[in-house]
């Protein structure tokens, strides 16, 4: 087939997809002074039924070589934290003046460690109902990790199609926190795309996880052993030692950091809530009341108890696998 063939086939392709896209290309920001040294594109992709479901997405180009460096595609934790946690907070080009926040919109810095420095990265808001998500009936938000997971893989082939300059590049996986528990299921679903030949097809390479739920069960219950091999009393870390009468260890939990969190949170609240931003963001407006960095209030249903078979699954293919503490 001639490339004019070729053209013609993908641009048919596009149609019976029904992309149903929209993005802006970011050049300011509130808060920060002058051109954004790196490319920042938002949008909305929509994965569900007559423009139902919008995932609202943020994407920074490698400010390497676009072309030949790998694209990423990182999912926060929560469920329910915003794709901007992971861009101001962990892995992105910019975060916020901390330290000087004063109750004003808050002044954006540069973070010279950025994976944006050799990668393409898409940070999603997802599942529905968190970030910019929105949908447009009440039927709409109501989300669980399989339907989160063949939402991602949605967005993700939509948005490849949209983007064909990324196609071909080397494609990654990566979650935190929650996020390392669709992360593999996540790229199940990729492995399962390609093999089953749907378009396009993607140069799946494997996974990253940071601080990811792999199995809750196994998870939690393994602190007591990790705090005896290490020669320590549980209440030496701060944990909870309240046990249920039939002295199970489900109730040990990690010191409460909410307040902490909550202090952090709330200089990205106030920037991704002020009108200014989110003209600048190119928010569709009247879609959401409020925004917040993390929302615990998200319609989700945890129905896969463990990611260990999938783990199991890519690891056996041979993918190559990342996970970080």
């Amino acid at each position: 087939m001639d490339w004019i063939g070729l053209y013609g086939a993908f641009l048919l392709l596009l149609l019976l997809f029904n992309i149903g896209a929209s993005q802006a290309i970011i050049k300011t920001l509130p808060g920060y002074s002058g051109t954004l040294p790196f490319k920042l594109e938002t949008g909305y992709i929509d994965v569900g039924e007559n423009n139902g479901v919008q995932l609202f997405y943020y994407f920074i180009e490698s400010e390497n070589s676009p072309k030949k460096d790998p694209l990423l595609l990182w999912i926060s934790g929560g469920p329910g934290c915003s794709g901007l946690f992971g861009i101001v907070y962990d892995i992105g080009p910019y975060t916020f003046d901390i330290e000087n926040f004063d109750g004003s919109l808050p002044s954006i810095l540069l973070n010279p460690y950025s994976w944006t420095k050799v990668a393409n990265i898409i940070f999603i808001d997802a599942p529905i109902g968190t970030g910019f998500s929105y949908a447009n009936t009440s039927q709409g938000y109501s989300s669980s990790d399989i339907k989160s997971t063949k939402d991602i893989y949605t967005f993700l082939r939509k948005w490849l199609l949209n983007h064909p300059t990324f196609i071909k590049n080397r494609l990654y996986v990566a979650g935190e926190s929650y996020g390392g528990k669709l992360t593999p299921m996540v790229s199940v679903e990729i492995l399962r795309g390609n093999e089953a030949r749907l378009q396009p097809q993607m140069s799946f390479q494997g996974y990253i996880i940071g601080n990811g739920l792999t199995d809750p069960n196994i998870d939690f219950n393994a602190r007591i052993p990790y705090a005896h091999r290490w020669a320590r009393k549980p209440y030496d870390f701060g944990w909870d030692q309240t046990f249920r009468g039939d002295h199970s260890i489900d109730h040990l939990v990690l010191p409460n950091a909410e307040q902490e969190c909550q202090n952090i949170f709330a200089i990205s609240d106030y920037w991704a809530n002020d009108p200014i931003v989110q003209e600048a963001l190119n928010i569709r407006k009247g879609t959401i009341t409020k925004w917040r960095t993390c929302y615990d209030g998200i319609s989700f249903e945890p129905n896969v108890e463990s990611a260990l078979e999938y783990h199991k699954i890519l690891i056996k293919k041979g993918y190559n696998v990342l996970v970080y503490k």
